[in-house]
C-alpha cells in the first residue's frame, strides 16, 4: 500500500471512528475502485487472520477496527467491486466473528 493510500486509510478510520460517515462516504466515493479495492481487502485480510487464529480475544480488543473493515467491506459490495459470490464470502466473515463474540458472553 502506498503511503497515499496508508493516509487515506487512516483518515477514514478516524472518521469512521468520529461516527462522520458521510464525509467517510464522500472520500470512498472519490477514491478509485482499486484504492477501495486495495484498502477493503488488506483490512479484511488482518480480520479474517486473527480469525482463522482464533483469536477471538483480538477481535474483541480490536472491535471498532473489526467494524470499521466490516464498513469498508460493505461499501465496495454496495458499489459493485466484487462479484456477488466474493463479496458473499467476504460479508459470511463479519457474521461469524459476531456470532463467536457473542457466544463467548
Amino acid at each position: 500500500m502506498t503511503e497515499e493510500l496508508q493516509t487515506l486509510d487512516l483518515e477514514l478510520k478516524e472518521l469512521f471512528i468520529k461516527q462522520d460517515f458521510e464525509k467517510a462516504m464522500e472520500l470512498l466515493d472519490n477514491a478509485t475502485e482499486e484504492d477501495v479495492l486495495e484498502m477493503t481487502n488488506l483490512n479484511w485480510d488482518v480480520v479474517k487472520k486473527y480469525n482463522d487464529q482464533g483469536r477471538t480475544d483480538l477481535l474483541r480488543q480490536h472491535l471498532t477496527f473489526v467494524a470499521y473493515a466490516s464498513f469498508i467491506t460493505e461499501y465496495s459490495g454496495k458499489r459493485g467491486l466484487f462479484e456477488e459470490q466474493v463479496y458473499q464470502t467476504k460479508f459470511d466473515l463479519f457474521e461469524e466473528i459476531f456470532e463467536k463474540l457473542q457466544a463467548e458472553r
